[in-house]
């Protein structure tokens, strides 16, 4: 049972309370993660509760950065650029943005365009 709620008119304190939903989507991480060297949680403890909820969507990356320890992929994304030209991009850009024990989420899109010629 809920508690009861005091009358909003009386005297005193307020609380302002925000509330969102929004549906809960898999994968829950995106298209990925960048892990700092010193993050509350691991990149291999990361990656391996991702595997219990969605095995087989991710690929663990190890990172030899200053401040990015690994990077969690989509593997649908990673065959777009390929592992190492995507973790190198999200890194480039990234890195910047977190310290040592950030976890960045990262969002990857991207578009195919194929332009051919054929005889008649």
């Amino acid at each position: 049972m809920l508690p009861a709620m005091s009358d909003p008119a009386a005297p005193g304190k307020q609380v302002r309370v925000m509330l969102g939903f929004r549906q809960f989507q898999l994968p829950p991480v995106g298209d990925g993660l960048l892990v700092g060297r010193r993050a509350s949680i691991g990149p291999k403890a990361l990656f391996e509760s991702m595997e219990r909820l969605l095995p087989g969507l991710y690929e663990l990356v190890t990172i030899e950065h200053p401040v990015v320890e690994a990077a969690i992929v989509l593997r649908s994304r990673t065959r777009m650029l390929g592992q190492e030209r995507l973790v190198a991009l999200l890194v480039e850009n990234g890195a910047a943005l977190m310290d040592e024990t950030a976890c960045l989420q990262v969002t990857v899109d991207g578009e195919v365009t194929v332009s051919l010629a054929v005889e008649v």
